[in-house]
């Protein structure tokens, strides 16, 4: 009986070691995830920040192209005006040079009439 009762002490004690190294690896590995899980948080956290900024940073943009687009829209009407008057000075000169055609002309008639 001395022989089975050992067996059961050291079956026992085998059982308690092994329950003692699956207890620990248990708690490393539960450490190790709960670093993680800090890590993981942190990340999160700064990846929010850089978002929000992100953000920011986008409306800004907006604004800007907003801002832009009217100064492209008074450039362009600057430009239309700039033609329009070069339009006028054009049909301004073409209206002088016709007259002064007809000028020179009438003067010539005059000179053959005499």
């Amino acid at each position: 009986m001395s022989f089975i009762s050992d067996l059961f002490i050291q079956w026992g004690l085998i059982t308690a070691v092994i329950t003692a190294i699956i207890a620990y690896i248990t708690l490393k590995v539960s450490q190790s995830a709960n670093r993680s899980a800090d890590d993981t948080y942190e990340l999160n956290k700064q990846a929010l920040e850089i978002s929000i900024d992100s953000k920011e940073l986008n409306n800004q943009t907006f604004m800007i192209m907003n801002e832009t687009k009217k100064i492209n829209e008074q450039t362009l009407k600057i430009i239309e005006n700039i033609l329009d008057l070069n339009k006028d000075v054009l049909e301004q000169k073409q209206v002088q040079e016709q007259q002064s055609v007809v000028s020179s002309l009438k003067k010539m008639f005059k000179a053959f009439r005499g």
